[in-house]
């Protein structure tokens, strides 16, 4: 089977469209019901041709106004809501069912209630598949899915402003962290596999956010909500030379403050407990974020598993994978860090919306102007995006050079005496060649990039900004030595005025946590020498709300942080001096695939392994040796509704079967190790080596992939581009399959706007502009909160009709539902089928000579796609 998450969507997509077979020979085309959430993730996966051609005859939104297909069968292709399930039943509910018959496909798992409540409603006699697909996931790239959920940064690690919220916030925290362990479930299903479990315990603090709020106060503290005290000066946002004067802040400033205020109240205590205070005090007991996200998670296995005794099938003899469920406060060095590889450089530079599609001009002989405006779309059906993305932006740069003059030469249209020296001279050239639009515009798209990147380079003289990062993040200069100068060369930068604001927290936070806290005095003169705003000063304030210590006093011992030692060899390999710093996960992974990962660090829910051999190269992935139902198979025995009767899809997917040198990048970004030290890279892409194989524009492997070990790391509360891209080189490096997943994707941009008002629940925020909500539902269940999550209002009624001046449109409903009848406005997709025409009876499909003459009108009426 492919590796791929996204291929792994669309084959079981089309085998569920596919296994859909209506029972009448004289109507093999079917009518296919989506919501709008599966409907993203359905387009996400398939063009319109994809699924048209699969025997549908139109596709429709589930909360709209449908008009009866008494002569079609319906394949339901929804999430596993209340709300759906409803809207389900009132189908088949009256004297007239909706449609001939009901295949039902869930994205997500169904509920025992919801599914009981569908064997015992008026949809059993019709009902004839009934199937689970656990394919509610994103899946961004091919090792990379994202729930694509930020406000749960806030939820998990903000405290809670008011204490009498508390059992609120936590039972929100329970939510969301049972959600996260569904999602996970959804993976670990479509990949076939029964994971360990392990999970991230700091060694330096304890609970943080909610959880932090749960625990009992220390031994001999006060009440902190008995009454406020005062904050001391100079150690408050609000003291400060522009905080002298009377606010005359208004509006969201002033909500911001007055939240604020309301929390300091409530978190002194707390503070002192997560390393705002300079004591050395003991740290509090209770479980973290990771740890009850992975017990979650390991309870939603079980039940699964207890349901379906097959799962997973034999697989070729894979071994046994793990799952392992971290935080963002295990590594806060990486999201404040300048990355110089290509995408995660482009997303901190560059205005690239969600990491995917970018705005651009581009060079056109047509154009008015000369230039012409487009958006890329970032993603693996671009072969060269696959191939560059994780390469440093000088290699990058060169690659796409050279694969310019490559295509030229290919083309004909190559003069070697007007070779490209520059950029610029590549830019001309692009727009000479008005009958290659496709490539031109992938080309342009990524010289625009690349080149933007590098003169943003020169222009902020990020140089010298990410010497300092780099040796505040290692602890070491580039030559392998303590640093003796790095406040000089700080103060230097922070002083500089083509340094931004945002650069200036980048470092100031750095050097905070490289040092492990300083004096308060020092904070504030670093504040008050960058010029620092108050929001500004909060994003660097609020890693206290992470764990980190951030004020130190002389005598204070350091804190006891995880250490992951860099081996002679990875520091061999890194040849770039502006990017020796590697991800935390980076030594997690590798410590954890030679089976050396510390499991006081990374303790296991359950199954230790007991032995090296046992977890890592043999280990019982498989469970039985029988084979998971497929896709589709009847139910129509369901008769006494048992769970584990059910048909669960994705249980068990069945199995298949050097660059040029160019010169347009500045040479301060290369260091100056000899080209001999240099590691050999395992593919263009810097990721599983398999991008080499793949068709231009496909998006899809074309050799067979090995069996690998799978490992599975999922980061609560963000990732960042970097540990994206190690994933996929460890993998490669290691011979491992390294998925990578979490709440969202995060920039340093991102990550420091969030950052400024973690304290106050994300009032303000992007995620949520007006903060974490003070409510909730009066119950607290899970399938509140998963029904919210999901809800879609249906269709208003439509207006009553003009009085008719007479005829019709034939006998029964058959008006209605005509091709040109506005009732059809809400339907998402529609091929001429069964029933469009007057009397009621059931109208012949298009031969197949007439379907191709209707391409472009069922391109024109998939709304949506």
């Amino acid at each position: 089977m492919s590796t791929s998450l996204i291929e792994i969507i669309k084959r079981r997509f089309l085998e569920s469209i596919r296994s859909v077979v209506p029972a009448n020979a004289q109507n093999q085309y079917k009518i296919l019901v989506i919501d709008e959430h599966s409907q993203k993730l359905l387009t996400a996966a398939l063009k319109t041709n994809d699924v048209l051609e699969e025997h549908v005859a139109h596709i429709e939104a589930i909360n709209s106004r449908r008009p009866p297909q008494a002569y079609s069968e319906a394949m339901y292709l929804v999430m596993p809501t209340s709300a759906n399930v409803n809207r389900i039943i009132a189908d088949f509910s009256g004297n007239q069912p909706q449609y001939m018959a009901a295949h039902i496909f869930f994205i997500d798992g169904l509920p025992e209630p919801l599914f009981q409540r569908l064997l015992s409603s008026p949809v059993e006699p019709y009902l004839k598949n009934l199937v689970d697909l656990f394919l509610n996931f994103n899946a961004f790239e091919s090792r990379v899915f994202n729930i694509h959920s930020p406000e749960m940064f806030y939820s998990f690690l903000s405290p809670p402003r008011d204490p009498d919220k508390l059992s609120l916030r936590l039972q929100r925290l329970d939510n969301e962290l049972r959600f996260c362990s569904k999602i996970l479930l959804n993976i670990c299903v479509s990949l076939n596999e029964n994971p360990l479990v392990r999970y991230y315990q700091a060694p330096h603090h304890g609970p943080l956010g909610p959880l932090a709020g749960a625990l009992p106060p220390p031994s001999g503290s006060h009440n902190p909500s008995s009454r406020m005290p005062a904050p001391p000066q100079g150690s408050s946002r609000y003291y400060s030379a522009e905080a002298a004067a009377p606010p005359a802040e208004s509006g969201l400033r002033w909500a911001r403050q007055a939240a604020l205020r309301a929390t300091e109240a409530a978190s002194s205590s707390s503070l002192a407990l997560m390393g705002g205070s300079s004591s050395n005090l003991p740290l509090p007991m209770g479980d973290g974020l990771a740890k009850k996200l992975a017990t979650m998670f390991q309870a939603e296995l079980d039940e699964y598993r207890n349901a379906n005794k097959d799962f997973p099938k034999p697989d070729g003899g894979r071994p046994r994978g793990t799952l392992i469920i971290t935080d963002r406060t295990m590594d806060l060095m990486a999201p404040y860090l300048n990355e110089f590889t290509y995408q995660a450089m482009a997303n901190d530079l560059l205005p690239i919306e969600n990491g995917r599609a970018y705005r651009y001009k581009f060079a056109s002989n047509n154009a008015p102007g000369g230039y012409e405006e487009a958006t890329a779309i970032l993603s693996e059906q671009d072969a060269l995006w696959a191939q560059v993305r994780h390469l440093h932006i000088q290699e990058a740069a060169q690659k796409i050079s050279t694969d310019f003059s490559q295509f030229l030469e290919e083309n004909g249209v190559f003069n070697s005496s007007a070779e490209a020296a520059t950029m610029n001279d590549v830019k001309d050239m692009l727009a000479g060649l008005p009958q290659f639009s496709e490539q031109r515009e992938k080309f342009s798209a990524h010289i625009s990039m690349s080149q933007k990147c590098l003169d943003i380079f020169k222009e902020k003289n990020l140089t010298a900004t990410a010497n300092v990062q780099q040796t505040c993040a290692t602890g070491l200069t580039a030559e392998g030595k303590a640093p003796k100068r790095i406040v000089e060369d700080m103060v230097t930068i922070l002083a500089a005025p083509e340094v931004s604001s945002r650069d200036k927290v980048r470092i100031i936070a750095l050097y905070i946590m490289f040092r492990d806290g300083v004096p308060e005095e020092d904070q504030r003169r670093l504040f008050q020498h960058a010029r620092l705003s108050l929001p500004e000063q909060d994003a660097v304030k609020n890693l206290v709300r992470l764990g980190v210590r951030m004020n130190r006093a002389s005598g204070d011992k350091d804190t006891k942080k995880p250490k992951f030692k860099s081996s002679k060899k990875d520091d061999e390999d890194e040849e770039y001096d502006l990017s020796r710093y590697k991800p935390a996960l980076h030594h997690v992974l590798v410590e954890h695939i030679n089976g050396r990962l510390d499991q006081t660090l990374f303790p296991y829910v359950r199954d230790a392994p007991t032995s090296y051999g046992q977890s890592f190269m043999g280990g019982g992935g498989a469970s039985s040796t029988a084979a998971v139902p497929a896709a589709g198979a009847s139910l129509r025995s369901l008769g006494g509704g048992a769970r584990g009767a059910r048909v669960f899809g994705g249980g068990g997917p069945s199995s298949n079967g050097a660059s040029s040198p160019a010169s347009s990048a500045p040479s301060s970004l290369r260091s100056a190790r000899p080209a001999a030290n240099r590691p050999t890279r395992p593919g263009l892409g810097g990721g599983d080596g398999s991008f080499g194989s793949m068709r231009s524009g496909a998006g899809s492997m074309v050799e067979k992939e090995p069996i690998r070990q799978r490992v599975i790391v999922f980061v609560a509360g963000g990732m960042t581009y970097s540990e994206m891209r190690t994933a996929y080189q460890v993998g490669a490096k290691l011979a491992r399959d390294v998925y990578i997943g979490s709440t969202h994707a995060i920039t340093p941009e991102r990550f420091i706007e969030d950052m400024k008002s973690l304290e106050i629940e994300g009032v303000g925020s992007m995620a949520l502009p007006q903060g974490l909500p003070m409510s909730g539902p009066a119950n607290g269940h899970f399938q509140d909160y998963y029904d919210k999550r999901y809800y879609t209002p249906d269709a208003p009624a439509p207006p009553p009709p003009p009085p008719s001046s007479g005829g019709g449109g034939g006998s029964g409903r058959g008006g209605e539902q005509g091709m040109g009848g506005g009732r059809m406005d809400n339907n998402m997709g529609r091929r001429p089928g069964p029933g469009t025409g007057g009397g009621g009876g059931m109208s012949p499909m298009p031969s197949s000579s007439s379907v191709p003459t209707k391409e472009k009108e069922k391109k024109k009426r998939f709304l949506g796609f």
